[in-house]
């Protein structure tokens, strides 16, 4: 069921559509971060979908995956409300704060930080940045895997897979330019255990 747009309850217009292979990516991110904020919180938090579709069948394949609110494909105000925030490419994610101000940065925080950047507040973006770079001084510049002939070296990247557990990670790496192999920081040190433990039992 579609819903007109709710005023008083809106905290960030989400825009795309589902011919866009990234905004179809980003939609899948954005339901996890939704919930999980809707889920561990008690924050009053809601998205309306605004649909760059090409036509009404195309619009409701985009929003049969969103557990979220949308403008009517057939209502004019989805027009509008793209001229208003001079919408120039999707997926774009509008935050709109309690006092009213207005970030356009959703989207990209969203991806870098998930749930974590809620509010998405420009004051919250700085607390994630000052916690990443808490945690990259915390870190050595070069460490040894057991596994791996090269040195790893410490480096900051949005987005990799770990060669070690295989899931993806983001910002502080341990990385070899020469094999392209990169770990998690937890990695490292579960690899340093585990060659710990075979010394110990040899």
């Amino acid at each position: 069921m579609l819903f007109l747009f709710p005023q008083l309850k809106c905290r960030s217009l989400y825009f795309g559509a589902n011919w866009c292979p990234p905004s179809r990516a980003f939609t899948a991110q954005l339901v996890d971060i939704y919930n999980e904020i809707l889920n561990n919180t008690n924050e009053d938090f809601e998205i309306i979908f605004i649909s760059t579709d090409r036509g009404h069948e195309e619009f409701m394949q985009s929003f049969s995956s969103m557990p979220w609110l949308a403008i009517p494909y057939e209502d004019e105000t989805r027009q509008d409300l793209c001229r208003v925030f001079e919408i120039k490419g999707i997926p774009a994610l509008i935050l709109i704060g309690p006092d009213g101000t207005i970030s356009r940065e959703g989207r990209t925080m969203a991806s870098l930080y998930g749930a974590k950047a809620f509010p998405f507040t420009a004051s919250r973006a700085e607390e994630l940045e000052a916690a990443v770079k808490k945690e990259g001084d915390g870190l050595p510049d070069q460490v040894k895997d057991p596994k791996h002939e090269h040195p790893l070296q410490l480096d900051m990247a949005k987005a990799y897979v770990c060669d070690s557990c295989k899931k993806p990670g983001r910002f502080w790496a341990f990385s070899c330019d020469i094999c392209d192999y990169d770990l998690h920081p937890t990695s490292i040190e579960y690899t340093q255990r585990e060659s710990l433990f075979e010394v110990l039992a040899s």
